[in-house]
């Protein structure tokens, strides 16, 4: 028990110290709506250091999720410095396995790879808010190719090997 305890523990800090080193960009939390105490929004803020806080927000069509917003960020490990940490994240469940889907996706991992290989340095970390589109209630695999499904994109040049 106090293995997994400590295995729990070492992933917190693991994931904190990336959120740190992303340098506070990582979304933000589900938001009330002030002029409607019942009402609850979901959104992500990205607080870009060029253009300060942007919001991004999930998109209903027809009574149906249509599309959602996810986050990947990917930073060395403080832990084993020859690994990396990454964190997937969305606004809604369908966020997060868009993202994950990203890179598991047999259509789409070469193709997102070969994007994120040359655009971000090996050993930097980065983060890349994306649009997830939504058939039904599925997540569909982001093809970060394009650059409309590309929303917001981060990385620390300084930490580039």
């Amino acid at each position: 028990m106090q293995r997994i305890a400590r295995a729990l523990t070492s992933r917190t800090v693991l994931a904190a110290v990336l959120a740190v080193a992303c340098a506070g960009l990582l979304p933000a939390q589900k938001n009330k709506d002030k002029e409607d105490p019942n009402s609850r929004s979901l959104q992500g803020v990205v607080n870009d250091p060029d253009d300060g806080e942007r919001e991004f927000k999930y998109k209903i069509e027809n009574n149906r999720l249509a599309e959602d917003v996810g986050y990947f960020a990917r930073g060395t490990n403080p832990s084993a410095p020859r690994r990396t940490l990454t964190i997937c994240g969305g606004i809604t469940t369908r966020g997060v396995r868009g993202v994950a889907r990203c890179f598991v996706d047999p259509e789409m991992k070469e193709q997102n790879e070969q994007y994120l290989f040359p655009r971000f340095p090996h050993g930097s970390t980065y983060f890349i808010v994306m649009r997830v589109p939504v058939i039904h209630p599925d997540p569909m695999t982001p093809d970060l190719s394009k650059p409309e499904n590309r929303l917001f994109e981060w990385y620390d040049s300084a930490e580039a090997r």
